[in-house]
């Protein structure tokens, strides 16, 4: 499937989802399920190639302010919720939103390419 990013973001998002692969070359996102135009897709993978800049932060509400966090085990919790992605100067920018335990929380990165492949 063509990743397009204005259908993702457009999405209701959800969805479980793990992280299959993590390394400096690759991030392999599994989907479990997402609706995209009122099709229902299992099992879908975002593989992302050459993954770099990792951030995540969670909305901290007594401050109203994002605070910078590094517990990349759990990310986002165990659900997406909210997807943005947009290319910025050749390369992609992709941040996924999501129900931390500490909060609402972002998790991002830069990749070179994205591939979305249904299972």
């Amino acid at each position: 499937m063509n990743f397009d990013f204005k259908k993702l973001q457009q999405c209701e998002w959800n969805t479980l989802f793990q992280i299959e692969t993590k390394s400096k070359e690759l991030i392999v996102i599994l989907i479990f399920e997402i609706i995209i135009d009122g099709i229902k897709y299992e099992n879908v993978t975002l593989e992302c190639s050459n993954p770099r800049n990792e951030w995540a932060a969670y909305w901290n509400e007594n401050i109203r302010d994002w605070i910078d966090y590094s517990d990349f085990d759990l990310l986002i919790g165990n659900r997406i919720t909210t997807f943005n992605a947009k290319p910025v100067g050749g390369n992609l920018s992709l941040s996924f939103g999501g129900n931390h335990v500490l909060g609402f929380a972002r998790w991002g990165f830069f990749s070179d390419k994205v591939e979305f492949k249904c299972g």
